[in-house]
């Protein structure tokens, strides 16, 4: 995949997260109900754990190619 393609990619997958976590956190102020509430916040936890995965994820990718650029000018040289 091309590098455009590519970041075209991440910020739908990063508008998708991000808009996501905004609904939970809009739901849970407005919410009264103890138990929806903790349903809620475990809903939003859990958002927020995959979010943070997702972007460790993709630095991890992007080392992973700055060091696989390295090693080909390494070679070419």
């Amino acid at each position: 995949m091309d590098e455009q393609a590519q970041a075209q990619e991440r910020a739908k997958e990063e508008k998708e997260h991000l808009r996501s976590i905004d609904r939970l956190e809009s739901a849970l102020v407005y919410e009264r109900d103890d138990y929806n509430r903790l349903q809620l916040q475990r809903q939003l936890d859990k958002a927020r754990e995959d979010w943070a995965q997702v972007q460790r994820d993709w630095a991890q990718e992007d080392e992973r190619a700055q060091l696989d650029m390295q090693l080909e000018a390494a070679a070419a040289r």
